[in-house]
């Protein structure tokens, strides 16, 4: 395991490699939810848990970061940041492609021979995409922008109370 060397990581640096992370990330996950084979664990799942790794540990640099020594700037950064990784997230649980593929899997998973933790894999998966879930982001046929702006809306309240000046 390899640490950052924060004493070269400027604030500058942070937006950049976010849209990279999550340019990477989606190009990653519509790679998952276009692919022509049939969905399996292999070729689905494991490769949704391994993807986002440049955004994972991006964000995990940012966010420790500004916990232990913020200021102006990282907060700043922060604000515009929220929004844009709740529309990727979005963006994400709103692939219908990859949510048939999840779906799938979850269909036929009393049917695979599955250890504990592959089943579980499954059925997190299913669970965190399943319609029921998504009630709040329903909105693909013209609300994506109500979504952007309620996520903006979000960030602005929510950032003041974290910095305690709310």
């Amino acid at each position: 395991m390899s640490y950052p060397q924060f004493d070269k990581i400027e604030n500058s640096h942070f937006v950049p490699a976010f849209e990279r992370g999550m340019e990477e990330h989606l190009a990653e996950i519509e790679a998952i939810a276009n692919q022509t084979e049939a969905p399996s664990l292999d070729n689905t799942l494991i490769p949704m848990e391994r993807s986002g790794q440049t955004l994972n540990r991006v964000a995990t640099v940012f966010f420790s970061l500004t916990a232990a020594n913020t200021n102006d700037e990282m907060e700043a950064i922060r604000s515009d940041m929220a929004p844009k990784l709740s529309a990727h997230r979005d963006q994400i649980l709103l692939n219908s492609k990859l949510f048939a593929r999840i779906q799938a899997i979850y269909e036929q998973r009393d049917s695979l021979e599955l250890d504990p933790e592959s089943y579980r894999l499954i059925e997190e998966n299913y669970k965190g995409l399943h319609p029921r879930r998504r009630t709040a982001f329903r909105g693909r046929q013209g609300k994506t922008q109500g979504n952007e702006r309620r996520n903006g809306l979000l960030a602005d309240q929510i950032q003041p109370k974290r910095n305690g000046r709310g």
